[in-house]
């Protein structure tokens, strides 16, 4: 079992939205202080059995909003602005109760867009991610 997750500042400043797999949010959220200027919160969370996909389709459906620091460090794709579409995925997020609630959620979020980009990006991560890189 896995996680999908949100953590940035309790208010305002960027979220970042991803996933673990193995390991513990607790973990990733003291990797993630290290370094950074604001104290971070875990803001929402949610369980699913293969977060991996989820979170794909998550950054995909949210790309609009995601911060561009360097479009080659796949570490920088995953911070997103605190814009009302993001806000709103956080309430949602923090409502989910099961790996179904999420995946009705970024179906609603894709609409009608068939992710072919999604499912390439979870083959190309799929060597990045063993080898401890993306997450």
């Amino acid at each position: 079992m896995g996680w999908i997750y949100a953590i940035g500042p309790s208010t305002g400043g960027a979220v970042k939205i991803g996933m673990v797999h193995r390991g513990t949010i607790a973990k990733r959220l003291s990797h993630l202080q290290i370094g950074h200027p604001q104290q971070l919160v875990l803001i929402a969370q949610a369980e699913h059995p293969n977060p991996q996909p989820q979170e794909i389709r998550i950054h995909y459906g949210l790309g609009a909003h995601r911060i561009r620091w360097d479009e080659n460090d796949f570490r920088r794709r995953e911070w997103f602005l605190r814009t009302p579409e993001v806000e709103t995925f956080i309430e949602i997020l923090r409502g989910v109760q099961t790996p179904e609630d999420l995946e009705t959620y970024v179906e609603r979020l894709l609409g009608e867009v068939r992710c072919d980009l999604c499912l390439m990006a979870i083959d190309l991560q799929a060597p990045i991610r063993a080898a401890g890189g993306v997450g």
